[in-house]
């Protein structure tokens, strides 16, 4: 899957060689996407924007229980129960059930760009200002990490639990 602006969603079957355009039921731009299964993505985006589909991305459901307007910038799951999305003046929402999202600590009001999973338990997230946040509770809390940097984080990945890179944006 891609997403990019005005709801675009793009769908492949065959490594990127054919790409397909799906409704997306949203006019809104989409910032992050995360696979559960092949049948079920959700998206992430603006204003608040979560939505989901069982369908491998036929048709969508955009959820209206997301409790922010702030723009969301990516979204990620430990399991098909547990999900979280990240953006920004420090918003973390969580999920249970993927329907219903509550507004999560996250003792920051700087944009956060981008999360990744590194286990069952444990996540990171990247943001501005040199923000890293991890959890190890499924994103019920989390702690910051002081790294001494201010430049602006856009995303984070790992080669395990401990190898990992961040991109920097300037």
């Amino acid at each position: 899957f891609v997403t990019g602006e005005k709801g675009e969603i793009f769908r492949t079957s065959n490594a990127g060689s054919l790409w397909t355009k799906l409704p997306s039921n949203t006019q809104l731009k989409i910032k992050g996407i995360h696979i559960f299964l092949p049948e079920v993505p959700y998206i992430a985006g603006e204003k608040g924007l979560i939505g989901r589909t069982f369908t491998s991305g036929n048709d969508w459901q955009i959820l209206d229980k997301t409790n922010t307007i702030e723009d969301l910038n990516d979204i990620s799951a430990f399991d098909l129960q547990t999900a979280f999305a990240v953006g920004n003046k420090g918003q973390i929402s969580w999920s249970n059930n993927g329907l219903d999202w509550e507004n999560i600590p996250s003792g920051t009001t700087e944009n956060i760009n981008f999360a990744t999973r590194l286990d069952g338990n444990t996540a990171l997230v990247v943001g501005d200002n040199g923000i890293i946040l991890k959890t190890s509770d499924k994103a019920r809390t989390w702690r910051k990490i002081e790294t001494g940097f201010q430049q602006n984080l856009r995303s984070v990945d790992f080669f395990d639990a401990q190898y990992g890179f961040a991109v920097v944006v300037s």
